[in-house]
């Protein structure tokens, strides 16, 4: 397939959020670590999906009302939550990845919730109260991080999620500080529109772009998202800041890069 940059063609402009000082800023090595396991835990909560319903198609009549992911070196696990009429919240099903690629699902529907889930739906629940508004006709994922800065505290992420593969949903995205109470101290939005890109965009038929090109005015460096969607969608994300710096973000990696240059006139 042929491969092509049409830097002119293909500048999108993607206007995120607010005032360049107004959302909480990362160093570029926690923004890519952010951004690189928001994708793993997103990845594993979609592969939990797919096993709990076709393992237990009965799951889909039961009252969930989201799920909490268990992501790191040793487990990758999907707690998926229960919320029946006048109830408190409990455990419906718990979905193990093995490292084989299958996977073991347990019910358990009316336990307690564990300890690290609860205290983490009680995060996601306060982070979905606080957000302001949400991209109309979206559905949203909810993954939430441990902060890397306030121990015991969580950031929640609200992902706006398109069903069609060629759709890049720059825009609608969320980032949520919550305390380990549960409390939120600050909501940032990650867009100021709700933006979506085509991957093949202004491309001729038959080929493919080596990228998306986006502004981005809210930070003077991508943002986690950024590092999520180049990974989900398997294609560089060139991004241009309020700084006027222009990044590249690829494969889980952050470079600065030269604008691009206008075509010259004929």
């Amino acid at each position: 397939m042929i491969r092509i940059l049409p830097l002119l063609m293909m500048w999108f402009m993607a206007t995120v959020a607010v005032a360049a000082d107004s959302i909480r800023s990362f160093q570029l090595p926690t923004i890519v670590a952010l951004g690189i396991q928001l994708y793993q835990q997103d990845k594993v909560a979609s592969d939990g999906f797919d096993f709990l319903f076709s393992s237990h198609p009965e799951a889909k009549k039961l009252p969930l009302r989201g799920w909490i992911t268990q992501y790191d070196a040793t487990v990758r696990r999907v707690f998926f939550i229960q919320v029946p009429d006048d109830q408190p919240p409990s455990l419906a099903y718990t979905v193990t990845l093995l490292t084989d690629g299958s996977a073991k699902v347990a019910e358990g529907r009316g336990d307690p919730l564990p300890d690290f889930a609860a205290k983490r739906y009680v995060a996601r629940r306060s982070a979905i109260a606080a957000i302001p508004k949400f991209a109309p006709g979206r559905n949203y994922n909810f993954e939430v991080l441990d902060d890397p800065e306030n121990k015991g505290g969580f950031i929640v992420y609200g992902l706006a999620t398109s069903n069609d593969p060629d759709e890049v949903v720059v825009g609608g995205h969320y980032r949520v500080t919550v305390t380990e109470d549960g409390r939120v101290r600050r909501v940032d939005a990650l867009s100021k529109s709700f933006l979506v890109l085509n991957k093949h965009g202004n491309a001729p038929k038959g080929s493919a772009p080596a990228g998306l090109f986006m502004s981005h005015i809210v930070s003077e460096t991508p943002v986690e998202t950024h590092v999520y969607l180049s990974i989900l969608h398997q294609m560089p994300l060139f991004v241009s800041t309020s700084a006027e710096d222009y990044w590249k973000v690829a494969e889980g990696i952050i470079t600065k890069v030269d604008p691009p240059k206008e075509e010259p006139k004929q």
